[in-house]
């Protein structure tokens, strides 16, 4: 059992500790902070044990936005895939024009092989299984068609994989050599069986039906900055119709709607921690991202982030000051 945490360091030392802790942990990463209003310092912990091939790690840290880029893929030597099983609060993971948010007792699954995005809001507690991708390929060749889609922990096939996941990783100090032999590919197993049961549980499960809402999200990604972006005109530069176009995001449990509003906060999000940024007011950078009244996005940013966007871009640039970042 390895046990990595931030407890005993300095505050304006902790995170940069914590992003070198994860990507020695798990594979080569960015991180920021999220800030809260409680205005609590940076904190987390990591307790990794192994099964064989798989490491298992339970992560209980403050709430942050993780990047997997281009950049760190074109440099790293990882072929493995994850699984984050959520035990407390939300995390949304991004990879191949999807998202799932995932609350306690999901889980989901994400490839280090491509770029992906995990976003915690909250203080949170997460399990995190880490496997070579051949040892899911061989049980799911469609490997990519799972990435970022949600598994229910409640019920089905979700509930029984979460659970028995959720035990073993709590029960692995007690395994022997042979036991964990046996274990390994049963966890494989499960896995797969898991994600077919959430890839057949939507509405459209279909090759086709995923084309046009990764159009549709691709599409949203580039019209942000249109106040005017609305559920008939996603649905017209897609040539799908508004009932279909709902019904595809309804699969991801969530509306088109609070899909857009996400992603104009994350961008609002981002630009506001970036530094080059830092002439634009935050009106501007609100206007920028498609919002249309500088209230309503205050009002939003701070139901999304905790905080008002404000003392978000202070707190972010004391960070990397902090950090030594200019």
């Amino acid at each position: 059992m390895q046990v990595l945490s931030t407890d005993g360091v300095a505050e304006h030392e902790r995170f940069e500790l914590w992003r070198d802790l994860i990507c020695g942990v798990f594979v080569q990463l960015d991180c920021e902070p999220v800030y809260t209003a409680s205005g609590a310092p940076f904190s987390g912990r990591i307790t990794a044990r192994e099964l064989g091939p798989i490491r298992v790690s339970e992560v209980v840290t403050s709430p942050q936005h993780v990047v997997r880029s281009p950049r760190q893929i074109a440099r790293a030597r990882e072929d493995d895939v994850l699984v984050s099983l959520q035990l407390t609060e939300a995390c949304t993971i991004r990879q191949d024009g999807r998202a799932a948010t995932i609350t306690p007792g999901d889980f989901a699954l994400y490839d280090s092989s491509r770029p992906y995005t995990l976003h915690m809001d909250q203080p949170f507690r997460q399990l995190v299984w880490q496997l070579p991708r051949t040892m899911l390929l061989d049980r799911a060749p469609a490997l990519r068609d799972h990435t970022a889609v949600r598994v229910p922990g409640r019920s089905g096939v979700g509930a029984v994989v979460s659970t028995f996941l959720t035990s073993l990783a709590a029960r692995l100090d007690e395994l022997s050599p042979a036991e964990v032999t046996q274990l390994v590919g049963l966890v494989a197993d499960l896995l797969a069986s898991g994600l077919g049961s959430a890839a057949g549980a939507g509405v459209e499960p279909s090759s086709a039906a995923r084309l046009h809402l990764e159009r549709a999200k691709a599409h949203i990604d580039r019209r942000l900055d249109d106040p005017a972006l609305d559920p008939a005109a996603i649905a017209a530069a897609v040539a799908i119709s508004p009932r279909y176009l709902h019904r595809l995001f309804a699969t991801e449990g969530t509306s088109v709607g609070r899909y857009v509003l996400a992603r104009r906060l994350e961008r609002c999000g981002a630009q506001l921690r970036d530094p080059a940024l830092a002439h634009l007011t935050v009106t501007e950078i609100a206007f920028r991202a498609g919002f249309r009244d500088a209230g309503h996005f205050s009002r939003t940013f701070r139901r999304h982030f905790g905080m008002p966007p404000s003392e978000y871009r202070r707190g972010a640039t004391a960070t990397g000051r902090a950090a030594g970042r200019p």
